[in-house]
This record gives structure tokens, sequence and C-alpha cells, in this order.
């Protein structure tokens, strides 16, 4: 009987191992933030996630479009991180990314033929019909997040708008 308990023991240990895993929530604010014009943003609300996409000027359009434009998703511009403590915008703005708060997990777009980043932009007036800025709404068509084996799927996400200023 000992030998039962201390084998059954053994077993109880060895399988009840959970390791670090982290389940992401993709439960973000409503606010897109941004860090300059191309660092986007959204965080969770304890701001220990965080859904980032980069662009640039060729695809932050300051002109209205008719049709929206289509960025290519790929690893280096579409990122979903979670952290082991919350993170503030210092963190996105810093041009050598700060060593804390630590990522726990790092979850990187998967390039597609089909998977891509639209952004609509439309021209901002105010009520003298001046041109003051403009809105760009950004959706993800076929997002794929993969990390250490697993993948997150998303056939249409809606990221978020946000203004730029003249």
């Amino acid at each position: 009987m000992p030998k039962f308990v201390l084998i059954f023991s053994l077993l109880t240990f060895i399988a009840c191992d959970d390791g670090d895993f982290e389940i992401p929530s993709f439960e973000f604010e409503s606010n897109l933030n941004s860090c300059g014009t191309y660092v986007l943003y959204r965080t969770n609300a304890a701001a220990t996630e965080a859904f980032i996409i980069t662009l640039s000027d060729l695809e932050i359009l300051q002109e209205e479009t008719t049709t929206p434009i289509e960025v290519s998703i790929e690893e280096s511009n579409t990122q979903y991180r979670i952290f082991d403590t919350a993170v503030s915008s210092d963190y996105f703005c810093a041009d050598v990314p700060p060593i804390e708060p630590v990522v726990i997990r790092n979850w990187q777009a998967v390039a597609g033929v089909s998977n891509f980043i639209s952004i609509e932009t439309i021209a901002i007036y105010d009520i003298n019909n001046e041109l003051t800025g403009y809105e760009h709404t950004i959706n993800l068509q076929n997002l794929v997040l993969e990390s250490n084996g697993e993948t997150l799927t998303y056939e249409n996400y809606f990221f978020g708008s946000f203004t730029t200023n003249l």
C-alpha cells in the first residue's frame, strides 16, 4: 500500500504541471492609442496585454481615400503581447524598448495572401468647412497570430479609429 501511495503521489505531481501558460483574452479597451502617427496600440483594462500595429507614412495617408488602403499583415507590423505587469505609453514610444515590463508571451502575425490591414481615410472639416485633419479606420482581415505552436484566428477584426490633425 505505501508503494501505491508513493507512485500515485509522484504521478500527481508530474501530471499537474501547468507551466507558465498565459491565456490570451483579446479583450481591449475601446481607445486606440498612438505613439507618433505610426505606432498604434490597444491595451486591456489592466494594461498587461497589448495589440500593436506599426505602419508607415505611405500607409497612413494625409488625404481622403476612395477605397481603403490594403497593407499586408506581416510578423513585423502586427503583434499581440502579454506582459508581467502593466505597460505604459512610454513602452511603445521609446526608440529602444525598455526591459520592463517583461514580455511573457509574444504572438506574431502570420503573413498570407489574403491577410491584410484595411485603412480607410476620410477628411474632417470644421464648422467653417475648412479641412482640419483625417480620420483613419483600421480593420484586419484574416488575422492569424502564432505563439509557441498555438494559433489565434480572426476573420474580420475592427482595430479602431484615430485622427491625424493638419
